[in-house]
Order: C-alpha cells, then sequence, then structure tokens
C-alpha cells in the first residue's frame, strides 16, 4: 500500500475482529459476502457511476482496507483515494429466461470471488445491459464494512447524487460522523458494568436451546454450509392487525416476534428457559449523528426469555418489553466476550438461531428506488435465521442449513407460527396455557384421523395364537426395535418361546403370578 494514500488507521469493531476471525479460518467462504440486485429504469451509466464514486469519497469506511499479519492487533486502514470496479457486461441478444439463467451462475461465481480484504474497497458494481433501455445492478461487498442499516444509507445517498446529476447539477451531502468515531465511543465504555450485567442477565445459562428437527444439535456452524430460504407472508389483514396490536400495546412488532418465537421453542422442547440470538443495531443513542453514520454497527446478542406459566399475552408482553429495551443498552457486547465472562467455550454456541428484524428496509429507497425491484443477498452463517420483514405485508423468513434441516420441517416451523400469531392476535387476553401452535390440519389429524384405528380382526383368536400367525407370516420383518440392535419376528417367537418353557418347569401356570425387575430393554 502507499503509505501517501493512507488517511487514518484505527483498531476494529468487536464484530469486525470476529468476521475478520471467521475470514482467515474460511477464506472461501460466501457466508460475509453480501449482495444487492436490482434492476433501476433507464439507468443512464455516466451519472450513476459518478454518484457511486461521489458516496465513496464521502464515508471512510467505502474506503477501507484490513490489516492483521505481523502486528499485535489487527487494524482498518483508511484510504484517501481508490477506484471503484466497475464492470459493464452486455445480455441483449440472450432472451428473458436465458438472462434469469446467466444471473444465478454469475451471482454465484461472484460469491465464490469474494474479495480481497487487504485492497481497498471492498466493493463492487456490475452493470448488465439487459435491453436499450434497463440494466441489472449488482452492488457486492463484504460485511465486513457495512450493516443494513448503512446499506439503505448508501443507496439512498446514490439516488440523490444520481438525481442530480442526471439533471447537471452539483450535490453535496452534509459531512457524516465517521466510523472511527464508533470505534473511539467503544474504547471509554465500562466494562466492568456491561460484565456485571451479562453475568447477572445470563446466569444459569450453559448451551444453547434446542431447535426441532435440527440433525446435528449443537454443532459449530458450517462456514462452508448450503444453505436455503422458505418464507411465510402474513395476510395484509393479518399484518395490519400485528402493527395496531404493537401500537396500541405500545410495544414493537420485533418485540411481539421475539415472544411468539420463545413461546414456540418452548412448546417444542418443554422448557420455559429460552436463549436464541438477537441481531441488534448496536448504534448508541449517546453518540450524536448515529442516524447518519455508515459502517458495521450490529451485533448478535444472546436473548434469554422466560414464558410463565400463568397470565396473558399482554401481562407477559408488558413485563418482558423494558427487559429487551435493557439489553439493547448493551446491544455493542462482543459475543465472545459474554462468553467468557459465563465460562462457555468458543467452540461451543451460546445459540443456533437468529432473529433478524430487517424492517430498516421498508423506508428504503425512497428517493425513487423500489424496494420491490431489489434482492439482498446474505446469510449469517448460523444454522437457522429467522428474518422479520415489516411494511404492508409482515414478512417472516428461514434460511437454513440444507444438512442440519428438512424443508418439510421449515415449512412446518413456519406454520407453526403463523397459527400462533394469529390466534394470540384474536384472543390476547387467553391465559398461556391455553395457546396452541397447532393448525387446524394438524389437530383433525390428531384427533380424529390418527384414532381411525379400527381394523377387522378374529376377535375368537388370542393374542398370542394372532402373534404366532403373524410370525409364519413375515418371520424376517422386524418386530422391535431398539437404540442397539432389533428382533424379528421368528427371532422373538423363539425367545418367548423359551421364556414360557424356562417359566412352566418352575412351575408357573395359569393365574400365577410373576415379579418383573428388568430395565427398559427389549428384554
Amino acid at each position: 500500500m502507499d503509505i501517501k494514500n493512507v488517511e487514518d488507521i484505527y483498531q476494529l469493531s468487536p464484530v469486525q475482529q470476529a468476521l475478520l476471525f471467521f475470514a482467515q479460518q474460511a477464506p472461501n467462504s460466501a457466508v460475509s459476502f453480501e449482495q444487492v440486485v436490482w434492476t433501476p429504469p433507464a439507468l443512464n451509466v455516466a451519472p450513476f457511476v459518478r454518484a457511486w464514486r461521489a458516496v465513496l469519497d464521502c464515508h471512510a469506511i467505502l474506503r477501507t482496507a484490513f490489516f492483521w499479519e505481523d502486528l499485535n492487533e489487527p487494524v482498518q486502514v483508511v484510504c484517501r483515494q481508490v477506484e471503484l470496479p466497475v464492470e459493464q457486461l452486455d445480455w441483449q441478444a440472450l432472451e428473458p429466461r436465458e438472462q434469469q439463467q446467466q444471473l444465478a451462475t454469475y451471482l454465484e461465481a461472484d460469491r465464490r470471488r469474494g474479495v480481497d480484504l487487504t485492497r481497498a474497497p471492498l466493493m463492487r458494481l456490475t452493470l448488465i445491459r439487459l435491453n436499450e433501455t434497463n440494466y441489472q445492478v449488482i452492488w457486492s461487498y463484504h460485511h465486513i464494512l457495512l450493516d443494513g442499516w448503512s446499506v439503505v444509507l448508501v443507496l439512498e445517498q446514490v439516488q440523490a447524487h444520481y438525481a442530480a446529476f442526471q439533471e447537471g447539477r452539483s450535490f453535496e451531502l452534509p459531512a457524516p460522523r465517521p466510523f472511527r468515531d464508533y470505534i473511539a465511543w467503544l474504547r471509554r465504555q465500562d466494562w466492568r458494568a456491561v460484565e456485571a450485567f451479562w453475568r447477572k442477565k445470563l446466569e444459569g445459562v450453559r448451551e444453547a436451546t434446542a431447535l426441532p428437527w435440527d440433525q446435528a444439535p449443537g454443532s459449530m456452524p458450517n462456514p462452508f454450509a448450503v444453505f436455503d430460504k422458505q418464507e411465510l407472508r402474513l395476510s395484509p389483514e393479518a399484518s395490519k392487525a400485528a402493527q395496531n396490536f404493537a401500537r396500541h400495546y405500545h410495544i414493537t412488532v420485533n418485540t411481539l416476534i421475539q415472544a411468539i418465537w420463545a413461546t414456540l421453542l418452548s412448546r417444542y422442547n418443554g422448557e420455559s428457559d429460552i436463549v436464541f440470538g438477537l441481531v441488534v443495531h448496536g448504534r448508541p443513542a449517546e453518540l450524536s449523528g448515529f442516524e447518519s453514520m455508515v459502517g458495521l454497527f450490529i451485533n448478535g446478542l444472546p436473548i434469554r426469555i422466560r414464558i410463565p406459566s400463568t397470565g396473558t399475552l399482554l401481562e407477559w408482553l408488558n413485563a418482558l418489553q423494558p427487559e429487551l429495551v435493557e439489553v439493547r443498552r448493551y446491544g455493542s457486547t462482543p459475543l465472545a466476550q459474554i462468553q467468557g465472562w459465563l465460562g462457555i467455550r468458543r467452540n461451543k454456541p451460546m445459540f443456533d438461531c437468529l432473529l433478524v428484524d430487517q424492517s430498516y428496509r421498508v423506508t428504503a429507497h425512497s428517493q425513487g428506488h423500489n424496494d420491490a425491484d431489489h434482492r439482498l443477498f446474505e446469510m449469517t452463517g448460523y444454522p437457522l435465521t429467522l428474518y422479520l420483514n415489516e411494511g404492508n405485508v409482515l414478512t417472516l423468513q428461514i434460511a437454513y442449513d440444507l444438512q442440519r434441516f428438512d424443508g418439510q420441517a421449515v415449512a412446518q416451523i413456519l406454520e407453526h407460527l403463523r397459527t400462533l400469531l394469529v390466534n394470540l392476535l384474536d384472543d390476547p387476553h387467553q391465559p398461556m396455557a391455553a395457546w396452541s401452535v397447532l393448525t387446524p390440519e394438524e389437530t383433525r389429524h390428531i384427533l380424529f384421523d390418527y384414532n381411525q384405528t379400527t381394523v377387522p380382526y378374529p376377535h375368537t383368536t388370542t393374542l398370542p395364537q394372532l402373534f404366532a400367525i403373524q410370525a409364519r407370516r413375515t418371520p424376517q420383518s422386524p418386530a422391535i426395535v431398539w437404540e442397539s440392535g432389533q428382533l424379528t419376528y421368528a427371532e422373538l417367537d423363539s425367545r418367548t418361546n423359551q421364556l414360557a418353557h424356562y417359566l412352566h418347569a418352575r412351575g408357573v401356570g395359569p393365574d400365577t403370578r410373576v415379579g418383573l425387575c428388568l430395565r427398559r430393554s427389549a428384554d
């Protein structure tokens, strides 16, 4: 790096350190690589690229690289000037279906390509011409630079510059507060008070709450896992009911969804003490101008929710809301530090599920962007992530590791969330013990379909005789299965006959009582 091009050098935030460590351990993983894809109408390339370069000039974090080799502590280095990589492709000769296929291939290759963390900028722009006026735009960047809030700010500022440049106007935004001020704020925190809070909040927590249908519970996330997504879109009526409910009772929709998710995990596990991960925006209110700062502020924190055995939803939410607000006051605490205070090894996850509120995207692109035209490709790396998106339609989306979760199970989880949420909104005063997560179809199956067990059989034949008939019919079929093995009908018939002869030789006959003292087993 050219020393003359260095503008600033400072430390990393805890989340940046975690992402850097992850990148060193799994350099070819695409988990921390983000893509935003959209199709703006009638794109004018020259002013559009100029707008991006103006935004890079405005924000130091977008001109930042990271260095760690031969250093006691990694640092981020801000460059005075960087050249934004812009690739232009022409796909006008392809049919629309071929363009979509080619796009999927390109995005996958782009993710595998990643970025070099030591060469700024850690982002690039791809402009794909689809026809005479329309382009497919791909903005790729590393998560170590930006969180979702910052992504929205960048896109809005690009659009503002673009609109001005198209009209031949000059345009300047007020100078934002730099990301280094947040790093300095972190260094000034009273970490003894922070430690005392988390020790008290998570006292007794030693392991993650088990997720239903997880094929590898308690194992660390796989940086090379393949993920899929499923989505649940509530009806406009149910979405409006949830937002009105939250507004009326002075809580957030985020708090409501946390309560619903904790309740569902409790029903699955039979536990009342639930721990899962929550992404918080991490922007400290005491840092003036935090709303317009661009950088990586988000943090994943362990959330502990205790499910009461009595009371109503409203009573519980009234007690839960201030607890969650207090947790956000400590939103910048490194997860690794929390685990260290609790004595939990770093190779043991505190949670397997992460709840991410993406509702910041509702107000995104207000300067002319259409949120429906934007697709954000991101993965948290956790085996299961629940995304919340508010708006006219409340959307819940689950991203899951295909090696750990089956798609049918994830679909069932989403339906249980819908059922629980709709039922509670219909009657928030019902006792918590009466809450049901079962869909009407599942209720019918359990109460009626599964109980249709009446079948004809010869009533004059005894049970031992019926078993003997079955043993002759299917001697090699499994009759008993247990942890360490199984017995076929022929083997079971042979062993029961041996036991019967032994008991008979000991004088056991009709109406003779025989005491049993055996552990649970095939015997």
